[in-house]
């Protein structure tokens, strides 16, 4: 079976997704904490 196994990409694609919510939730926290003391 030519190529990499689905499983392989599906978990490689989880764990960029599950990286790329930590990061925007982070930034998003450090907005609203920036607002905060904005206000």
């Amino acid at each position: 079976m030519p190529g990499p196994r689905p499983s392989v990409r599906l978990a490689d694609a989880v764990y960029l997704v599950a990286l790329a919510l930590v990061f925007v939730v982070l930034l998003t926290r450090g907005h609203v904490l920036s607002w905060i003391g904005i206000l």
